[in-house]
């Protein structure tokens, strides 16, 4: 079961991947822009950085943040890798990516609620960007406290930070998390031992980029 909002954040992950090849390219902005297929939503470069890129919606003033995915072949391959491994055993406190994601999704959430821009925020992340977006959920309080719901597509899965979680943190992000993961993806069907805190939804192909 998919939903325009989920398409959308689907989308909208999938273009992040334009980062990790032009993010220090003058071409960046507009790559990203000229992807974008959605109406009235624009690229806000200036709060994004290569891991986590900011969307607003003009119109209705919804902002989207997104985690990027791992990039498997290009300059960051090696970071993102140790931060897949890091996450995989469960340290969390050793993570140096899941830590700058989290604090520019903070700075970035912070400073479009202090100018009040904002009515609704999403997050979204496909791969290591859906991990270290849930993984926010319960490291960051004011993520947490602030984002509306949060859409998490075949990210790699440990459950052993939510051990640690009290009830009232994990009845937050039972509200807010919605994880999409496809019948035959090998990285998701963790998920069928170990199911993350949230909704789980099994579809039969990953949601298409281009809906």
């Amino acid at each position: 079961m998919t939903t325009s909002l989920s398409r959308k954040m689907a989308h909208l992950a999938s273009i992040s991947y334009l980062a990790s090849s032009r993010c220090k390219s003058i071409k960046y902005y507009d790559a990203i822009n000229d992807s974008i297929q959605f109406e009235n939503i624009v690229f806000d470069r200036l709060r994004s950085t290569c891991n986590v890129l900011v969307f607003y919606n003009k119109k209705n003033r919804d902002l989207y943040i997104v985690h990027r995915g791992t990039d498997t072949n290009g300059k960051y391959c090696g970071a993102d890798i140790l931060a897949n491994i890091h996450i995989i055993f469960g340290n969390i406190k050793g993570c140096i990516n899941l830590k700058n994601r989290s604090e520019t999704t903070e700075k970035v959430i912070r400073y479009y609620k202090k100018r009040r821009m904002v009515r609704r925020i999403y997050g979204s992340g496909h791969s290591l960007g859906g991990t270290t977006l849930y993984k926010t959920l319960f490291i960051n309080p004011y993520v947490r406290k602030n984002i509306r719901r949060t859409y998490h597509f075949n990210e790699v899965y440990t459950s052993k930070h939510s051990k640690k979680t009290s009830k009232e943190i994990k009845k937050r992000i039972s509200n807010i998390a919605v994880h999409y993961r496809t019948k035959c993806d090998i990285i998701s069907k963790f998920m069928e031992f170990s199911k993350p805190i949230g909704k789980v939804v099994t579809i039969k192909k990953i949601i298409t980029f281009d809906s």
